[in-house]
């Protein structure tokens, strides 16, 4: 059953790396980070005023590999997010960074060994401005990974469990 389980993973976790969604150039993986907008949290208030770079502009993910040993998945990306300011901001602008992420799991237990979050190369309008917090948005983006890398991992342990008895 096990071997069944992580089989099934793998293959999911390919297609959600390399199958485009229906009529989209986007992979269904880069369209399901798009549905989650990762760029929600950079925003800012001070005094009366508030605003932010949070519109997703652009998230590519060209390559993307995924490894199966045993019950040790290892997941690693390599890509390009980009967040927006509104079109009703009173200053526009945009925000652009490579992002780098690795992930080993372990399924059998659902636990995160290794999780790797790099952003670099920033760029646009306000590259410069998100380059001095890209520890905490590099943190907060592995927060994010790994409670839904658990939570994907108990749904599916959970679900085998369900489908035995």
């Amino acid at each position: 059953m096990q071997s069944r389980l992580a089989k099934f993973i793998l293959i999911f976790i390919s297609c959600l790396s390399a199958c485009p969604s229906p009529g989209s150039s986007q992979t269904v993986l880069e369209s399901f980070i798009a549905s989650q907008n990762p760029c929600d949290g950079l925003k800012f208030r001070a005094g009366f005023l508030s605003g932010g770079i949070n519109y997703l502009k652009e998230v590519r993910l060209p390559k993307v590999t995924i490894s199966l040993t045993g019950d040790e998945l290892s997941i690693a990306a390599n890509g390009t997010l980009a967040c927006r300011t509104s079109d009703k901001g009173v200053v526009k602008g945009d925000a652009s960074a490579q992002i780098e992420l690795e992930i080993v799991a372990d399924l059998s237990k659902c636990s995160i060994q290794t999780l790797r979050v790099r952003l670099g190369n920033f760029g646009g309008t306000f590259g410069e401005a998100i380059s001095a917090f890209s520890d905490q948005i590099e943190q907060t983006i592995a927060n994010e990974v790994r409670k839904a890398a658990v939570n994907s991992c108990e749904d599916i342990s959970n679900a085998s469990i369900g489908a035995r008895q």
